[in-house]
């Protein structure tokens, strides 16, 4: 056997072992452990500015259990807050000819979520007159509006004597949205 031959296996070796190095130098300059955080670096109250604002999104629950971002409809003059630690704001309300049509609630706890009370004999009315003033309110499409899990219910107080169907503990819908009750 020639010299020559026993030159090629250690010249594979050698390339072999050139290739790892290269590569494991690769691995670890690309791949840098993470930083050590100083004990010393802490953020002290005087780093927090105390009039840095906080912002706080107002989200209603859709029907698929998801959230949905409308416009801040919480910081329009005419919403009134119900009760602070519940969190439930009357965010919109009709009067008629002969008292209140319908009330919108918000419940600010969870994802939040809506529930419209009608207040009139005409559910079919004041059900209609909610759903536009909801709409308006949110500043959505019908589309969006549909998507939202919001309640429609009647009082025990108008349900049956008034209506002459007992609609009381019956989520009516939106009217335009489909699986609303037909009245």
């Amino acid at each position: 056997m020639d010299n020559s031959s026993n030159k090629i296996p250690l010249l594979l070796i050698g390339i072999f072992f050139l290739m790892v190095f290269i590569g494991a130098a690769l691995f670890i300059f690309d791949n840098p452990k993470p930083p050590v955080l100083d004990p010393e670096i802490v953020m002290s109250p005087q780093d927090v500015n105390p009039q840095q604002e906080v912002t706080v999104v107002t989200t209603v629950a859709t029907k698929n259990n998801t959230s949905f971002v409308p416009r801040d409809f919480l910081a329009d003059s005419d919403v009134e807050l119900i009760d602070e630690k519940a969190k439930v704001y009357l965010i919109g309300s009709e009067q008629g000819p002969e008292g209140p049509l319908f009330e919108i609630f918000y419940y600010g706890t969870g994802q939040g979520s809506i529930t419209i009370s009608l207040q009139t004999p005409d559910l079919f009315f004041a059900r209609g007159r909610a759903e536009e003033a909801l709409q308006a309110k949110l500043d959505v499409s019908l589309l969006e509006l549909c998507s939202l899990d919001v309640s429609v219910t009647v009082p025990y107080s108008i349900s049956p004597i008034l209506t002459g169907e007992d609609y009381s503990g019956v989520d009516l819908g939106l009217p335009s949205c489909p699986g609303s009750v037909v009245i």
